[in-house]
């Protein structure tokens, strides 16, 4: 039996046979890393469209903007996405998708 403590990680709790686990944490994520990417995309405005402000410059700003916001917020889904790509190659497919994308 787990359930989720609030740093998002599965907490094994012990059985009654085996107490000696109990409390002890899983290092198993709590979602699967591909699954992170899905809410992300589901989160994402449909149809989204680059900035035009009427210049280069200004639509680079505009941009740059947005990842920074995208990367520094908290809790930051982007920062985890980018970390679960390092640990499968299913994850680090479903990070490429999903910049192409865009």
């Amino acid at each position: 039996m787990s359930s989720l403590s609030p740093d998002r990680t599965r907490v094994r709790t012990a059985s009654p046979s085996s107490t000696a686990r109990c409390g002890r944490r899983s290092s198993t994520p709590a979602w699967s890393l591909t699954g992170l990417l899905e809410i992300e995309n589901r989160a994402a405005p449909v149809g989204l469209e680059p900035a035009d402000t009427g210049t280069l410059q200004g639509d680079l700003i505009r941009l740059n903007r947005e990842v920074h916001s995208a990367l520094t917020e908290r809790p930051s889904i982007t920062q985890a996405v980018i970390a679960a790509s390092f640990r499968t190659p299913e994850a680090a497919e479903a990070l490429t998708a999903f910049w192409a994308d865009r």
